[in-house]
């Protein structure tokens, strides 16, 4: 019989620490090093959020570039990212 417990996910790390992270891996798999991790560095130091988060999601069609084995864990950083109230407390981690 499957369990029912529910999932936990546990994710460290500032907002923008975290952004930064799935810069990497997207020009990672883009074959693009530094591309979208230069472009979103500006918008990071202006604080620029919701460009930020547009910008994330307009590049993670690279994502369907990626092998589903062993990036569960960036998809569901890229969830948490994009769902993430934004609130200066939470850049406080």
């Amino acid at each position: 019989m499957e369990s029912s417990a529910p999932s936990l996910l546990m994710v460290e790390g500032s907002f923008y620490d975290q952004v930064d992270e799935l810069a990497q891996y997207l020009d990672t798999v883009k074959q693009t090093p530094g591309a979208l991790s230069g472009e979103l560095a500006p918008l990071a130091e202006a604080e620029e959020k919701d460009a930020i988060v547009r910008r994330l999601v307009d590049a993670s069609s690279a994502l369907s570039q990626a092998p589903e084995k062993g990036t569960l864990w960036i998809r569901l950083l890229f969830f948490s990212v994009i769902n993430l109230p934004h609130h200066p407390c939470m850049d406080e981690t």
